[in-house]
């Protein structure tokens, strides 16, 4: 393929890949973006946020995905188009899709909070042409062609039909939120607080810590403004990114050399993907993948086999902490806008408290009026911090079966999962 991706690197059981999140420029860019477009050849990278790009559009999960742990709804969180040709034709498309629970009781759970998914797909198939340079109106890629609903908030399979909003829901739960949230005009954009911040992921080699900052911003993924201070990364910095360090956290030599990697590099802080695809014993130790943020918390030393064949898994790459930022773009904003609003409230509260404490008589105060500003205070502190979903890890490495098995077009009637096929996955918790 002429295209790269992020596994096409004749040398990847020795070289360490990065994601960067690149923002949408305008919806031209976001419509070439994972597979929401026929042109294989332009595939690259992947997709952070937004809603998940059916690689086979036609056998997605009967089911939205859900957390093993406390039952409710996994978001979505990222996809990456990663082939592997070279080990069985039947992969010649390959993509890894990453789904993630976003309770806060399930933040410190490292297994069954997160559902990696794999599909893939010979050359020859029925979903996107062999040539696309000679394809203008194709649209066999697209789930509706085969009349396959998706859901209205999340992009999952849409499993039953809201006559009131005529549209289509995974579950009761969506249904909800897309009333909820939809906005009251057509000029307004929905935000849904089960979708996240879409962006590109663009994927490039790391850099020696020899390869010049000019070097990188070459390659149009680092920018520079101008401020050289970011090539030396402070240590505030590098808590804002990975999370506070307790005072026991900072004694922890894993957690040293996690930082140490991130600052030793230039201007690679805010990566979002590691990929290094099945490495040697000698080659994951020289490259230190995964890159663990701290000793504990990490995975038995023998991963589960694929549960499909039987054959062996191995690591091909991890989520870092930088990415929840991207993610919580849109989030941010409306905590934002949230926060203005109830700052107002919590004036006018303190505004009307502070009145009738100054005008009336002390006899005439009511005892619980006297303490209306804490309260007050207290009561949006507590609104603000229920909003928090709790979207939270420390890194999440992913390990994928080495045969990369159940590449057939064949599905099984009633299989959950379709034409997909579940990885392991291991959540390291964050620092704070």
């Amino acid at each position: 393929k002429e295209a790269k991706d992020a596994g096409d690197d004749s040398d990847i059981n020795t070289a360490v890949r990065l994601g960067f999140s690149v923002a949408f420029e305008a919806d031209e860019h976001r419509s070439l973006v994972a597979h929401k477009s026929p042109q294989w050849q332009e595939w690259d990278g992947g997709q952070i946020g937004g809603r998940p790009s059916w690689l086979q559009p036609k056998e997605i999960p009967l089911s939205g995905m859900k957390c093993e742990v406390c039952s409710e709804p996994l978001v979505f969180v990222c996809q990456i188009y990663a082939p592997v040709d070279e080990v069985t034709p039947e992969a010649f498309h390959r993509s890894l899709y990453l789904f993630a629970c976003v309770s806060k009781e399930c933040a410190n759970k490292s297994e069954g909070t997160v559902k990696v998914l794999r599909t893939q797909l010979p050359e020859e198939n029925p979903y996107y042409p062999s040539k696309p340079e000679e394809e203008v109106n194709w649209t066999k890629h697209a789930p509706g062609s085969w009349d396959v609903n998706l859901c209205a908030v999340c992009g999952q399979r849409g499993k039953g039909f809201c006559s009131l909003q005529q549209k289509h829901f995974c579950g009761k739960q969506h249904q909800i939120e897309c009333k909820k949230c939809s906005p009251q005009s057509t000029d307004s954009k929905a935000f849904f607080p089960s979708v996240y911040t879409e962006s590109e992921l663009v994927v490039e080699e790391e850099p020696s810590a020899k390869e010049s900052k000019k070097s990188l911003e070459s390659k149009g993924i680092f920018t520079n403004d101008g401020n050289d201070e970011d090539a030396d990364l402070e240590q505030e910095d590098l808590n804002a990114i990975t999370g506070a360090i307790t005072s026991e956290a900072s004694k922890d030599p894993t957690t040293i050399e996690f930082y140490a990697r991130i600052k030793g590099l230039p201007n690679v802080q805010d990566q979002c993907l590691r990929y290094m695809r099945w490495p040697s014993d000698e080659s994951a130790s020289q490259a230190n993948m995964p890159l663990w943020m701290r000793s504990d918390h990490q995975p038995p030393n023998e991963i589960p086999p694929c549960s499909c064949c039987g054959e062996g898994r191995k690591f091909e790459f991890q989520i870092m902490p930088q990415m929840i930022h991207y993610l919580m773009q849109d989030h941010a904003k409306q905590f934002l806008e949230k926060g203005r609003e109830n700052t107002e409230q919590v004036k006018e509260a303190i505004a009307q408290a502070s009145s009738i404490l100054e005008q009336a008589p002390a006899e005439q105060v009511p005892p619980e009026l006297a303490e209306s500003k804490e309260k007050a205070v207290e009561a949006m502190r507590s609104k603000l911090m229920d909003d928090n979903d709790g979207l939270n890890w420390g890194v999440i490495s992913v390990y994928t079966c080495t045969a990369s098995c159940c590449g057939d077009l064949t599905v099984e009637e009633g299989h959950e999962l379709g034409a997909y096929r579940e990885e392991y996955a291991w959540k390291q918790p964050s620092l704070d």
